[in-house]
């Protein structure tokens, strides 16, 4: 049976012997890059700008450590395109990364990056003394956040442009590490695709680019689902990554580590395991146990972060209302969603994922992330076959179960924001875990869709009557008698078994096989 395919997706299969060429897009931006590049850099000669000239120092050096991860990758896929595809990427996030500072700087004039660079100009001289009380508090979230650009700033020097460099790529990092997770985790689905799509899409590019927790979630969610892919896998060396970005979640933002945790649950209660031993049981009650633990820690941590003594239904409807009204006071507000039963999933779904609508921006920027929006519509309605194929896939690969379960509690915690600039900030954390759904297989290409097919086939024939029966065993020229048989016979002289053609031609034919003897008696 032969399956079309859409443009999307004949650019993301994997490319034969005539066509590992770069693609065109990946010299585009290429050329991009290098002179945005040559042009800042003589502008920063010319003006003697030393924040610029250490950011744009430090940019190839990353881009050079990019190098070795990307001959990795495609090595192991076998897809020597992944190397400037991966390259393009990672030049396109530090792009993002400009304009980010650009808008953050010169339009806005004040930012969160602003305050955490402030607050590292004076962290970071006191790091050169070896003095390591800030005396800000809990190093976690906000705090932990000021820390860590005071260390890049007592190492690097004090320059904003290169702590959005590096923050950048350090996002870019994580998202690689989500891709892998993919190809560990759901081997049969379309790998590249999922690459593009992690890799290029514009939120991703460039909300995970500055100063800011963004990025540093998005390493941490990396870590997690690697760890996660791994252990789904039957690997226990994913237990090092998982625990690593669980614990940098629960610094920075411990209610998205519960929602990792959860959707975690979700695909190890739901997975199809095959019992091979007495012990396997037992072994999977005692991992429910410690994922249990392990969720009741990270519960504790949340309500702590969230200013609640525990973390209860009434505690989070509380939250969830602060967050609507705390959200709703800029000029991006609107009227939220809050799901308080299964049937508000829908709205606040799409609201979570695809709004602003075009007719709802206000200004430049809600009309990009308005685009983006329709974007992600268009590529889930050329992927709804790779989409049907979700509750399919479910109980046999955990892993969708996983993003099943995330994506769910995800949009059930952040429906009650009601400012769509936040609300695109926040989703960055959520969308990789959307694209799985438009990189699986086609449905159509599953086993157990094909043997369905094949049943569906067999109970459309009629069914063979007696009447029928003998009215072939009466034709002499049926479809029965003239069909080749290939099967095991058994010879009459030696007693001993054959593979031979049973054909009414080859059994007309003499049998080259036999042991000479005397010719046939004539007729006469």
């Amino acid at each position: 049976m032969s399956i079309r395919t859409s443009p999307l997706d004949r650019t993301s299969r994997a490319p034969g012997r005539a066509t590992r060429r770069a693609p065109a897009w990946a010299l585009t931006i290429f050329a991009i890059g290098a002179v945005l590049y040559a042009a800042l850099f003589v502008s920063a000669i010319l003006g003697a700008d030393t924040e610029m000239l250490a950011g744009l120092t430090l940019a190839p050096v990353l881009i050079g450590l990019t190098v070795p991860i990307a001959l990795r990758i495609a090595r192991h896929d076998g897809d020597p395109t992944l190397v400037p595809i991966v390259m393009a990427a990672v030049v396109a996030k530090l792009i993002g990364s400009g304009l980010r500072y650009y808008v953050a700087f010169e339009v806005y004039g004040n930012s969160d990056s602003l305050q955490y660079h402030q607050a590292a100009q004076i962290l970071a001289p006191n790091f050169r003394r070896g003095i390591f009380n800030p005396n800000l508090g809990p190093i976690t979230g906000t705090v932990f956040i000021k820390v860590f650009t005071g260390a890049i700033y007592a190492v690097l020097g004090v320059s904003r442009i290169t702590a959005f460099v590096l923050f950048a790529w350090i996002g870019f990092l994580g998202l690689v590490l989500i891709t892998r997770a993919f190809k560990v985790a759901v081997p049969q689905g379309d790998s590249r695709r999922y690459t593009l799509l992690v890799l290029l899409l514009p939120s991703l590019v460039y909300w995970p680019s500055a100063i800011g927790k963004e990025a540093w979630m998005m390493l941490a969610i990396g870590l997690s689902v690697y760890g996660i892919a791994l252990l789904l896998r039957s690997r226990f060396m994913g237990l090092i990554p998982l625990t690593l970005g669980l614990l940098a979640c629960a610094i920075v933002r411990p209610h998205i580590g519960l929602i990792i945790f959860i959707g975690f649950i979700f695909a190890a209660l739901v997975r199809r395991v095959p019992a091979r031993t007495y012990a396997a049981p037992l072994l999977r009650f005692a991992g429910l146990i410690a994922l249990l633990v392990l969720g009741l820690a990270l519960a504790t941590q949340t309500a702590s972060f969230l200013g609640q003594s525990s973390l209860t239904s009434e505690s989070v409807s509380a939250t969830l209302s602060r967050n609507e009204t705390q959200t709703s006071d800029a000029g991006s507000a609107f009227a939220p969603v809050v799901v308080s039963n299964p049937l508000d999933m829908v709205p606040a779904f799409v609201t979570v994922f695809f709004r602003p609508f075009p007719y709802e921006s206000t200004n430049p920027q809600s009309l990009l992330a308005a685009g983006e929006g329709a974007l992600l519509l268009v590529i889930a309605a050329r992927s709804w076959k790779r989409i049907r194929a979700v509750p399919r896939m479910i109980r046999t690969t955990p892993y969708v179960a996983f993003c099943v379960g995330y994506v769910l509690s995800f949009v059930y915690a952040f429906s009650s924001f009601s400012n769509f600039g936040i609300l695109a900030r926040q989703r960055v954390q959520a969308l990789p875990f959307l694209l799985v759904f438009f990189a699986l297989p086609d449905y159509r290409t599953l086993p157990s869709v094909a043997i369905q097919r094949e049943e569906r086939r067999a109970r459309s024939r009629p069914p063979l009557t007696p009447q029928r029966r003998r009215a072939r065993r009466s034709r002499p020229d049926s479809d029965a008698s003239a069909t080749p048989t290939i099967g095991l016979t058994r010879s009459l002289t030696t007693g001993s078994w054959s593979d031979r053609d049973q054909s009414p031609d080859a059994r007309s034919a003499p049998n080259r096989d036999a042991p000479p003897g005397p010719p046939p008696a004539s007729d006469q």
